[in-house]
C-alpha cells in the first residue's frame, strides 16, 4: 500500500527541492551555486527512478514478492540520506535564518513522509531516520547555542516519530484483522443465511409433499370407514368404528397442526377476515368443549359481557382454532371442578383502542412456576409426568399464540399448582354493523326429488380408494356418478355429454387438474357455453395451491380429506346456481366430478 504515495510523494519532494534551492539561491548571491545545483540534481535523478520502480511494481504480476518491499525500502533510504545532505550543500553557513529554514523544511518534510508510509512501519523509519540524524549532526557541528537547540529538538522529534509509527502500525493491524474479521463473518453469515433459506425452502417442500401423500390415503381411510359404518350390525363392531375414525382424525389433527406451526415460523400465515358474531363463534366452541367435558363431570360455561348481536371483523376461523387449543387443554388437564370461558370488551389506556379479552379458567393441576415461561414453546409439554397420561402433539398453545401474534393481540398465562390455569387472549376490536338477512327461499322437496336423479356425476380420480368413496356417497345423493381416471379422459367425456359441476383434483397422470381446467374454459369461451361449476379436490392445504387453483379457473377449493356434509354442500351450492343459469333441458343435465 506504501506504493501507492510514491507518485505524489516524489512529485511533492521535487517541487519542494526546486523551490528550496532557486529560494536560497536568490536570497544569498542572486545565483544558485554549483554544489545547490548537483544536489537538486541528484535528487531529482534519484526521485525518477523511485518513481520507476514503483510503475515496474504496479505492471507486475507478481506484487507478492519480497524484493519489491526491499527495493522499495533501499530507495527511499537514498532518498532521505539525499534529503539530509540539504544544509551541508547550500551555501548558508552565514546565515542563521536560512539554517533554521532549511532545517524547519526536512523536519516538515519527514513529518508528512513518515504520515503518508504509516502504513508500513519500516518504510516509514526509512524515510525519517537518516534525514533527521544528518539534521542533527549539521545542527550540533554549529557550535552553537541554537545549533545546541536544534540537536535537542530534532533529535527528541526524531525519536517521537520512532514512537509513532510503531503505535500507528500496531492501530493498523488491528483495524486490518477486525476488518478481515468482519469480512469473513459477514461472509459466513451470508452462506449461513442462503443455507437457512434453503433449508426452510426444502422444509415447506418436504411438509407439503408429506402433507399431500398423507392426506391423500388419510382421505380414503375416513371415507371408507363412514362408507363401511353404514353395514355394520353390532354394537362392538361400531364402538371399533369409532376408535377407527378417532385415530384417523386425530392423525389429520396432528398434520393440521405441524403444517400451521411451520406456515407461522416462515411467517406465511395469511388471515381471511370476515364479519362474524363474536357471542355465536364463542358460544359454539364451549358448546363442543363442554360435550368433551361430560365424560370427566366437569361444568364448562360461558360467561359474555357482549350483546347478542356484537359483530366483528376478524378472522373466524383462526380465532375459533386459538380458542379451541384452550379450551381443549383446559378439559384435558382438569379432573373434576369448572372450566370457564369469559368474554369482554374493555379500552387499552395506554392506545385508547378498542381491545377483546377472552379468558379460559380452570380448576385443574396447574403449572409450576418455572414452567409457566415455557407452555407456549413448541412441543413442550409441562413437566414429563405428565406425557403418558396426556395426548397431544405439543403445538397447540404456541400455535394458538403465534396465531394471536399474528392476529396483533397477545395470549398469556397465570397459573397455580393444585389450583388452577388463566389463558388469557387480548386481540384488537374492529366493531362492524350487524349484516342485513336474506330470507331463505321456501323448500321445495318436490322439486328437489324431481331433479336429483337427472344429475350424471363423472368422477376423475386417480386413487380406486377415493374414487370409491366419492362415488358412493354422491350415488347416496341421489346422483349418477361416471369415472374417468385424468384430466384427458375428463376431456373426451365433456366432449360428448354435459355438466353442471367440476370437482377437480390437481394432481393425476397424463394431464392435471389445472391444464384440464384450462381447457374446460378456453373450449366453453370459443363455443359461448355457460360455465361449468369447478371445484379442486386437492390433499395440499398451501396457499399457492390454492391460489393456482383460481388462477386456472377454478371456483373453489375442497380440501381432502373432506366429511360427507362438506360434499354435499359443494354440491347445493353449485347444481343449484347452474340450474338457475343454465336453460338446457333436465334430460341431458350432467354433473361433473373430476377428484
Amino acid at each position: 500500500m506504501s506504493a501507492d504515495h510514491i507518485p505524489m510523494g516524489t512529485s511533492v519532494s521535487v517541487g519542494l527541492a526546486a523551490l528550496v534551492t532557486l529560494m536560497v539561491g536568490h536570497l544569498v548571491d542572486g545565483v544558485v551555486s554549483r554544489g545547490a545545483w548537483i544536489w537538486l540534481a541528484g535528487l531529482v535523478t534519484l526521485s525518477a527512478a523511485h518513481v520507476y520502480r514503483s510503475l515496474r511494481y504496479f505492471r507486475s504480476r507478481d506484487r507478492r514478492n519480497p524484493n519489491w518491499l526491499r527495493q522499495v525500502k533501499g530507495s527511499i533510504l537514498l532518498l532521505s540520506a539525499w534529503w539530509g545532505a540539504l544544509p551541508w550543500a547550500m551555501p548558508v553557513q552565514a546565515h542563521v535564518d536560512l539554517q533554521a529554514a532549511l532545517v524547519g523544511a526536512i523536519i516538515g518534510l519527514a513529518a508528512c513522509g513518515a504520515f503518508m508510509l504509516t502504513v508500513d512501519r519500516n518504510s516509514a523509519r526509512c524515510w525519517f531516520v537518516p534525514m533527521l540524524v544528518s539534521v542533527s549532526v549539521y545542527c550540533a557541528v554549529q557550535g552553537s547555542v541554537l545549533g545546541l537547540f536544534g540537536l535537542i529538538t530534532v533529535t527528541g522529534f526524531n525519536v517521537v516519530l520512532w514512537l509513532e509509527t510503531g503505535r500507528a502500525h500496531r492501530r493498523i493491524d488491528e483495524l486490518l484483522f477486525l476488518r478481515f474479521s468482519n469480512d469473513r463473518l459477514t461472509s459466513s453469515q451470508a452462506a449461513a443465511l442462503r443455507e437457512a433459506e434453503e433449508l426452510s425452502l426444502a422444509k415447506g417442500q418436504f411438509l407439503a409433499t408429506m402433507s399431500h401423500e398423507m392426506r391423500t390415503p388419510l382421505h380414503g381411510i375416513l371415507g371408507l370407514s363412514r362408507l363401511i359404518r353404514a353395514e355394520l350390525r353390532s354394537q362392538e363392531a361400531h364402538e371399533r368404528m369409532n376408535l377407527l375414525e378417532a385415530s384417523g382424525q386425530h392423525l389429520l389433527g396432528v398434520i393440521n397442526d405441524v403444517l400451521d406451526y411451520s406456515r407461522l415460523q416462515a411467517g406465511r400465515m395469511e388471515l381471511s377476515p370476515s364479519v362474524v358474531c363474536l357471542p355465536d363463534l364463542v358460544r359454539e366452541v364451549t358448546s363442543l368443549a363442554a360435550v368433551n367435558g361430560l365424560d370427566k363431570g366437569l361444568d364448562v360455561s360461558m360467561a359474555c359481557a357482549l350483546a347478542e348481536d356484537y359483530y366483528v371483523e376478524l378472522d373466524g376461523g383462526r380465532l375459533k382454532q386459538v380458542l379451541y387449543n384452550l379450551l381443549g387443554n383446559a378439559v384435558k388437564f382438569t379432573e373434576h371442578g369448572q372450566v370457564t370461558m369469559r368474554v369482554a370488551e374493555f379500552v387499552d389506556p395506554a392506545s385508547g383502542q378498542l381491545q377483546l379479552k377472552l379468558e379460559v379458567e380452570d380448576t385443574g393441576i396447574g403449572i409450576p412456576p418455572h414452567e409457566v415461561s415455557r407452555v407456549f414453546e413448541a412441543f413442550h409439554q409441562v413437566d414429563g409426568r405428565y406425557e403418558r397420561r396426556t395426548a397431544g402433539s405439543g403445538l397447540g398453545l404456541s400455535i394458538a399464540r403465534e396465531l394471536c401474534l399474528v392476529m396483533g393481540g397477545d395470549l398469556t398465562c397465570d397459573s397455580k399448582v393444585g389450583k388452577g390455569s388463566v389463558f388469557r387472549c387480548v386481540l384488537p376490536l374492529k366493531r362492524v354493523p350487524a349484516p342485513a338477512v336474506v330470507p331463505a327461499p321456501a323448500p321445495n322437496p318436490g322439486a328437489e326429488a324431481q331433479q336429483a336423479p337427472c344429475l350424471t356425476v363423472l368422477l376423475v380420480e386417480d386413487n380406486p380408494v377415493n374414487a370409491i368413496v366419492a362415488r358412493t356417497e354422491l350415488e347416496q345423493m341421489g346422483l349418477q356418478v361416471a369415472h374417468a381416471e385424468n384430466g384427458q379422459l375428463a376431456l373426451d367425456w365433456l366432449a360428448e355429454h354435459e355438466a353442471d359441476l367440476v370437482l377437480m383434483d390437481c394432481h393425476m397422470p397424463e394431464m392435471n387438474g389445472f391444464d384440464a381446467t384450462r381447457h374446460i374454459r378456453a373450449i366453453e369461451s370459443q363455443r359461448g357455453d355457460v360455465p361449468v361449476p369447478i371445484v379442486a379436490l386437492t390433499a395440499s392445504t398451501q396457499q399457492e395451491v390454492q391460489q393456482a387453483c383460481m388462477q386456472a379457473g377454478m371456483d373453489d377449493c375442497l380440501s381432502k380429506p373432506f366429511l360427507r356434509g362438506d360434499l354435499l354442500r359443494i354440491v347445493k351450492r353449485y347444481v343449484s346456481d347452474r340450474g338457475r343459469r343454465s336453460r338446457r333441458s333436465v334430460s341431458r343435465r350432467r354433473l361433473l366430478v373430476a377428484s
